[in-house]
């Protein structure tokens, strides 16, 4: 019963393809800390997201589970540290280990380690959010949030068609 309690967050998401999925929403953190909503930005393989303090990685999320863990709020979720929110299911049976994901020109290597909630991410949508997202990780449910290594930069575009790829080698840091 707790379980369910607990994790109902997780469970109650729609379903999101797997096959072919897109990008719902592009966030980059400027220097001053603050966040802006971008229509493209742009990757590249040695700094990440051009004029994002998160370099070298792409932090990539799952549209629906981050807009559940804000509560619905745009702003919160927006403010959550990830900077490529996709309507696109997140987890092994899409990308198992070692597939990669490719957007355009654009291709993105998973690392195998899960993406914990970092300060920015409780500050946005707060310590219970945070608490929700670890217990997920703990039971090794993971798959919602990834943290990104660019193998070929590119500019990513709202909208654009997300696929993964399989390619049998697990990405190693």
């Amino acid at each position: 019963m707790l379980g369910r309690l607990l994790d109902g967050w997780f469970t109650g998401l729609p379903e999101s393809p797997g096959a072919v999925g897109s990008i719902a929403r592009l966030v980059v953190r400027v220097p001053d800390g603050h966040c802006e909503d971008r229509e493209e930005i742009r990757v590249t393989v040695e700094g990440g997201v051009e004029g994002d303090a998160r370099a070298p990685f792409v932090y990539v999320v799952n549209d629906a589970s981050i807009l559940a863990l804000a509560g619905g709020d745009r702003v919160a979720a927006g403010r959550s540290g990830d900077q490529v929110h996709l309507h696109f299911a997140l987890d092994e049976r899409t990308l198992p280990p070692g597939a990669l994901l490719t957007i355009g020109s654009v291709i993105l290597a998973p690392t195998p380690d899960t993406e914990a909630p970092d300060e920015a991410f409780e500050r946005a949508l707060g310590r219970r959010a945070a608490r929700r997202v670890r217990r997920h990780n703990r039971k090794g449910a993971g798959g919602r949030r990834l943290r990104c290594r660019v193998l070929a930069a590119g500019t990513l575009r709202l909208g654009d068609k997300v696929f993964p790829k399989s390619v049998g080698v697990r990405f190693q840091p």
